[in-house]
């Protein structure tokens, strides 16, 4: 499951607070070309052709005995930013997972095909 930190003073934080339903969005833009080709085959990445999908949710903040493996994970994925596995920002914040609930999946032409967790 995708984890995430947020900074106590960031808005962000304020809104996870006052409601957990939140979206991770993702395109096919952002991914290297097949072959050494361009992404999304060189159409515009606004074009229904290039794929998107949306992760629709909640947030939850991670339990204590649950940010010990948080920080580990960052330590390795970030290794230039090492606050992130030392308790984050000078200012304080929280670790959150993202609890998937519902998939968006945008591929075509023809409006979004909706998945579930287990299709996924």
């Amino acid at each position: 499951a995708p984890m995430f930190y947020l900074p106590f003073p960031d808005p962000s934080f304020a809104d996870v607070a006052a409601d957990a339903r939140a979206a991770l969005s993702f395109s096919e833009a952002a991914l290297p070309g097949e072959g050494g080709g361009s992404a999304c085959g060189g159409v515009d990445p606004e074009d229904p052709t290039c794929a998107r999908i949306s992760l629709r949710g909640r947030a939850r903040q991670l339990a204590e005995e649950e940010v010990s493996a948080a920080r580990r994970a960052f330590n390795a994925t970030h290794p230039a930013a090492p606050w992130l596995a030392e308790g984050g920002a000078h200012t304080g914040g929280a670790y959150f997972t993202f609890e998937v609930e519902e998939l968006v999946f945008f591929r075509s032409y023809g409006g979004a095909e909706n998945l579930t967790v287990q299709e996924y």
